[in-house]
């Protein structure tokens, strides 16, 4: 009976194994099209917004045709999410709910804005909401009729983004409820990302799940740093609002760090901490930040050109593609507001 199941298990492996087969070959040829770190050093150096867009069509980015820079919504939904759609009509079980999970962190973008126009009592714009057709999984035009927070309850009704707003109810009424809906939300994505990478079973699982670990982790640092250096939370408060379940290996670390009121003060408690050398680097908030990403896309581009028949390979390029927008987009974003290349720069991920 055993042997009967172990049979099975590699049967099925092998059958996951050709099907992704196909899929990585189209996705692999896909990220050799993505811009390398020649086309982003040009773009830094480019004289003007119409060399810019020259270079982007060079290096095989989509722009608009009227001829302006694109803005990063704009590239995530004419770029990205193409390959969300073209990846979830060949994918099923635990991977599909993984690559749903992926996506989730993209439509958590708009829900979020949803409750900031709710909060300031604006109208949703269409065009600042992402629109991911029929993948997502808050139609977007329920979105664009918000009006109050039980209509946004309501949009949401059955995603993951439905507990988070209605166990923060009794704040948002109080009016003391923004941060906390944020802040909920941000851990209610990353935590059920945590549990689907746990709950994939199948050819490239390992790096899979140890990518989003150690990019749930990391994201977990990152707000921790945040709520406390920039918005002056207590460390209680930061360190609370900051660990969810993939953080409780760092959870001790994490509130003694918490602690610290400058940033100089929290890089020199980290460096006494030998659990945590991933995370010690970095001269400033900013290097820190950009160190500790850069690892993570690095490991993606690892999972990218690893073995051809694996899981990871689909991960690694929806990630891969997702930061090469976030660094087209600020560099676009830069020259529309006339920083030089010497402090964009920094900012950026593609340096090597």
């Amino acid at each position: 009976m055993q042997l009967f199941s172990s049979f099975s298990w590699r049967r099925r492996d092998m059958l996951a194994a050709a099907k992704y087969g196909a899929l990585n070959a189209r996705l692999r040829t896909r990220a050799g099209r993505l811009p390398s770190v020649h086309h982003f050093q040009r773009l830094l150096e480019a004289p003007t917004s119409k060399t810019v867009v020259e270079v982007l069509r060079e290096a095989n980015v989509p722009t608009p045709e009227d001829g302006s820079l694109p803005s990063r919504q704009w590239l995530l939904a004419q770029w990205l999410v193409p390959d969300y759609h073209v990846v979830l009509r060949r994918i099923s079980g635990s991977a599909q709910r993984l690559v749903q999970s992926l996506m989730d962190r993209l439509e958590l973008e708009n829900v979020k804005y949803a409750v900031r126009a709710i909060a300031s009592g604006k109208s949703i714009k269409t065009k600042t909401l992402l629109n991911l057709g029929k993948v997502a999984t808050v139609n977007i035009k329920a979105l664009e009729r918000v009006q109050r927070m039980s209509d946004l309850q309501l949009a949401v009704k059955r995603t993951v983004f439905a507990v988070p707003l209605r166990t923060t109810a009794p704040l948002w009424e109080e009016g003391e409820g923004l941060f906390a809906v944020e802040s909920a939300l941000d851990r209610a994505v990353y935590t059920s990302l945590q549990k689907t990478a746990e709950g994939f079973r199948g050819p490239g699982a390992v790096p899979v799940q140890r990518i989003i670990d150690q990019l749930v982790a990391t994201v977990s640092l990152l707000w921790m740093v945040r709520y406390r250096l920039a918005y002056g939370l207590t460390p209680e408060a930061a360190a609370g609002l900051s660990l969810i379940k993939s953080s409780q290996r760092t959870a001790h670390h994490i509130r003694q760090l918490s602690h610290a009121a400058t940033f100089e003060e929290f890089r020199s408690a980290i460096q006494t901490m030998t659990e945590m050398e991933y995370y010690q680097n970095g001269g400033t908030l900013l290097e820190w930040e950009r160190h500790l990403l850069s690892r993570i896309r690095k490991m993606a581009h690892t999972m990218l050109h690893g073995p051809p028949f694996g899981f990871s390979v689909v991960v690694g390029f929806l990630l891969l593609k997702e930061w090469a927008i976030r660094d087209l987009a600020l560099i676009c974003q830069g020259r529309t507001v006339g920083l030089r290349a010497e402090v964009l720069g920094p900012m950026l991920f593609h340096d090597d």
